[in-house]
């Protein structure tokens, strides 16, 4: 296993642990020395042997590893999240000292080395998250995300991770709603593989691939009374998620008009003169094709709320919407997001797919994006 984050050594005491042979590097020589520091152990085995596995710490550049092509077998690691904590200071290797762009372009650069030193048909395990600036979200995970796939890497699993630490007291409830800004509350654990020979439909441009269906359902009913969520993480029962999501937006961010797209009414021909200040819709074909339109219907400062979910393909690999649909706005002037919101669906469902061998996706996501003026 390697980690070329390795920080203080956490995964290398799990690697000691469950006796597996480590490499661990990381920038800042103190890092190595305080996870030295928490490898002074012994384990024993059954017959009271000590066991031996065969772990490696030193100073390096992730972008520059000194390690043979196709030699790892597992790569696990957590890196910086650009600028956001330093983790030394003098250091100009060091990529938390970083802003985002230049922090990107090193990324792509360890993404590379990651992809050159894994066996084929191994796993590259990385956990990330966004950051937010001027209390809009910066969607630094998915930008990461997208070097690794630009690399050779697939997505097998994205998985969300919720931080339970962030508590949301009644300052920062009262906040989230005075200043219309939602508490970061997830992060990505990426699974990537190293496999070859992908077909062609695993394309985040393949314009036959819909990410989501279409908002067939109809709320007859908003709940004004319901608790509004402040944090990017919204836990919902998987039989009330979607009057609960309705209700949510709506309540947040309108008080006048809204649209719940559906293709079903035609509602794209309706009266071009009538504006509104949220729009909903659940589908990326139909985001992509009429944009325009959906851009006309929308007063200024009104907001576009898209709905959608992560697929499983017949391969076995995971397509995401949420990257796809980011890339594909990240230039229109028009908008600007804000918002990136986790639905978690409770189930009594098992964790695993039919077959056992791929996790459930029991999550959807919603892009919260602003219209503004050029």
């Amino acid at each position: 296993m390697l980690d070329y984050f390795c920080g203080a050594g956490s995964t290398a005491v799990e690697c000691k642990l469950l006796n597996r042979n480590f490499i661990g590097i990381d920038v800042n020589p103190k890092a190595i020395e305080l996870a030295k520091l928490n490898l002074d152990f012994n384990i024993n085995a059954k017959n009271n042997s000590p066991i031996k596995t065969n772990i490696q710490l030193e100073c390096g550049d992730a972008r520059n590893l000194n390690i043979n092509d196709n030699t790892i077998d597992l790569v696990c690691t957590h890196p910086p999240y650009a600028d956001i904590i330093h983790y030394t200071h003098e250091n100009p290797d060091d990529l938390s000292n970083l802003r985002i762009e230049e922090f990107l372009s090193a990324m792509n650069k360890v993404a590379k080395e990651s992809y050159r030193v894994l066996k084929d048909n191994k796993y590259c395990v990385m956990l990330i998250g966004d950051t937010r600036k001027n209390r809009n979200v910066i969607p630094l995970g998915f930008w990461v995300i997208e070097k690794f796939l630009n690399s050779g890497f697939q997505i097998q699993e994205l998985i969300i991770k919720i931080q339970h630490n962030c508590k949301t007291t009644g300052f920062w409830y009262k906040n989230s709603i005075k200043y219309n800004f939602l508490l970061l509350a997830h992060e990505y654990l990426i699974v990537f593989k190293k496999q070859k020979n992908i077909d062609k439909h695993y394309s985040y441009f393949n314009e036959n691939t819909s990410g989501g269906a279409y908002l067939k359902q109809a709320v007859q009913t908003i709940k004004k009374d319901i608790d509004l969520e402040s944090k990017t993480v919204w836990i919902f029962n998987k039989k009330d998620w979607f009057e609960n999501t309705i209700s949510n937006l709506i309540l947040r961010y309108t008080a006048k008009n809204y649209l719940i797209y559906n293709a079903d009414k035609n509602s794209i021909n309706t009266d071009k003169n009538k504006k509104f200040d949220l729009i909903m819709l659940q589908n990326e074909n139909i985001l992509l094709k009429n944009l325009d339109y959906f851009d006309d219907r929308l007063i200024e400062n009104g907001i576009l709320a898209i709905i959608f979910k992560d697929i499983r393909l017949k391969d076995g690999l995971i397509y995401s919407s949420a990257i796809k649909i980011e890339k594909f706005l990240r230039n229109i002037n028009e908008f600007k997001i804000k918002e990136i919101i986790i639905l978690a669906l409770k189930s009594d469902e098992s964790f695993k797919e039919d077959n056992d061998k791929f996790l459930k996706i029991n999550h959807k996501y919603i892009f919260i994006y602003k219209k503004h003026k050029n």
